[in-house]
C-alpha cells in the first residue's frame, strides 16, 4: 500500500506501461524454405561455395535420412557384431534400401556382390550397394531381409 502511495497506480497491462519497461519487440527468426536455394550471390567466391552446398544437398538430406532410420532399426549402437545391421541401397530404384544382417552383409561382401558406397558412407558409418541387377535379385533371394 505504502509503494503504491509514492509510485502512484503499478501498470499491469502493456498498453499502461512506458516504452522503455517493455521488452523489446523481436521478429521471429524466419525459416527458410530448404527446397528453394538463396539468391546465387554477385561474388564469385560465395557463389562456387553456394553451387558446392547446393549440389551436396540431396546426398546430405538422403545420409541424414538414413541416419535417423538407422538409429530406428538399431537403437544400441554397442550391439555384438552378429546382430548389427547394414543398409544396402538397391540397383533398381536408388530410393529404396533393403537391410541385411552382419551375416549376410559379411558372405555378400565378400563374394563381390555389395560393395561399400562411397557416396553415402562417411567417416561414421558405412553404406553399402548391390553391384548389379542380377546380385541384388541374388542377394535378395537367398539373404534375410530385415527391413
Amino acid at each position: 500500500a505504502h509503494a503504491q502511495k509514492l509510485l502512484g497506480v503499478i501498470p499491469t497491462r502493456p498498453e499502461e506501461m512506458p516504452s522503455w519497461a517493455l521488452p523489446p519487440k523481436r521478429e521471429p527468426p524466419k525459416q527458410r524454405d530448404p527446397d528453394v536455394p538463396p539468391i546465387p550471390s554477385e561474388n564469385p567466391f560465395i557463389r562456387n561455395l553456394q553451387e558446392k552446398s547446393w549440389k551436396a544437398m540431396p546426398t546430405e538430406r538422403t545420409r541424414s535420412y538414413l541416419f535417423d532410420e538407422f538409429q530406428k532399426l538399431q537403437p544400441n549402437p554397442f550391439a555384438e557384431e552378429k546382430d548389427r545391421r547394414f543398409f544396402v541401397r538397391r540397383v533398381d530404384n536408388a530410393d529404396i534400401w533393403d537391410v541385411v544382417g552382419n551375416d549376410d552383409k559379411q558372405s555378400n561382401f565378400e563374394l563381390g556382390k555389395i560393395v561399400v558406397d562411397t557416396e553415402m558412407s562417411n567417416a561414421d558409418w558405412t553404406v553399402y550397394m548391390y553391384t548389379s541387377q542380377q546380385d541384388q535379385e541374388a542377394v535378395r533371394s537367398s539373404a534375410k531381409l530385415m527391413g
